[in-house]
């Protein structure tokens, strides 16, 4: 059973362009850290985005990140399709009693998306 995790590195894998730069991994952990309620990272933790922050959207902040270190040649809509993949593998998921995923948009950690970078470096050092 593949995972949205195993599809989003089976695609940067295969394609004929990197899509993310390293930097730009790091760059969203810091991001979503500046977000936060609580700005310290800690590997497993899940970040709420403040209050007064609430009306910005992370996706906008993600693509904006991707393009200043986009390192392929990639159409704005083509990016935004990664980011958004990329972005809703770092949203907190739980299950309600009738077994169904919910994903709460407020609660965000960056670990899924540094998983895909390494899983995705395919032992090249890249």
């Amino acid at each position: 059973m593949e995972t949205r995790i195993d599809d989003l590195v089976s695609a940067t894998v295969e394609a004929n362009q990197k899509q993310f730069s390293t930097s730009f991994f790091y760059k969203t952990r810091d991001l979503l850290n500046l977000l936060s309620e609580n700005p310290v990272w800690r590997p497993g933790s899940y970040w709420k985005l403040t209050e007064n922050l609430e009306g910005l959207n992370p996706l906008d902040l993600m693509m904006a990140e991707y393009m200043r270190s986009q390192i392929g040649s990639f159409s704005k809509e083509e990016a935004k399709g990664w980011v958004e993949e990329l972005l809703g593998v770092c949203y907190r998921n739980k299950r309600d009693k009738e077994g169904v995923s919910r994903s709460d948009e407020k609660c965000l950690s960056a670990d899924a998306a540094l998983l895909v970078k390494f899983l995705s470096m395919g032992g090249d050092g890249e």
